[in-house]
């Protein structure tokens, strides 16, 4: 049974405050919010791949649902995450769509995987794109974003060779993502 605060909105101390849910789904599905990202958002149903999680999360920044952009960051990464910057970049931007690339990996059978997209979106009435190339990784049968190494460390440090990958996989840095 989900929680009732899983789903956590922004609020008014991060500009717009919590938006009015939408009724067809933002992440471009054309299903309705309610049967299709909510159920994500609420936990009554976890990402199959990493399209769809990386879809789920674009329609959790576009209804302020920034507990959900937290707990589908990989666990390690969690306490990084700046919430407060998050939540007013989920609420200053008016949300205008979202356009997926390419996929390479990310499907049920798989660990891993990397989904490009474009969010487009207004800030201050003026048109913006974010491009990305995300990498997802799959653990204990649930898709995680990993989020990128860079500006992750708190207080502007970066991962050394020897440190622990940030990612969560288990080696070191120089071993992994500091290839």
């Amino acid at each position: 049974m989900p929680k009732k605060d899983v789903l956590k909105r922004a609020s008014s101390k991060h500009g717009l405050g919590p938006q009015p849910l939408p009724e067809s789904c933002p992440c471009g599905s054309q299903q309705l919010y309610s049967e299709c990202c909510q159920l994500l958002h609420q936990g009554a149903k976890q990402a199959e791949t990493a399209v769809q999680l990386m879809r789920a999360r674009y329609s959790a920044h576009v209804v302020g649902a920034i507990d959900y952009i937290v707990n589908t960051t990989l666990p390690v990464q969690q306490a990084y995450l700046k919430t407060d910057d998050i939540a007013d970049w989920a609420s200053r931007a008016q949300w205008t769509g979202l356009i997926v690339i390419n996929q390479s990996q990310g499907q049920q059978q798989d660990d891993q995987g990397w989904v490009e997209f474009i969010a487009s979106y207004n800030d201050n009435a003026e048109p913006k794109q974010h491009q990305e190339n995300s990498y997802f990784k799959r653990f204990e049968q649930r898709w995680y974003f990993v989020y990128p190494i860079e500006g992750l460390l708190t207080e502007g440090r970066k991962a050394s060779r020897n440190d622990p990958c940030p990612c969560g996989s288990g080696g070191k840095y120089k071993k992994c993502c500091g290839k």
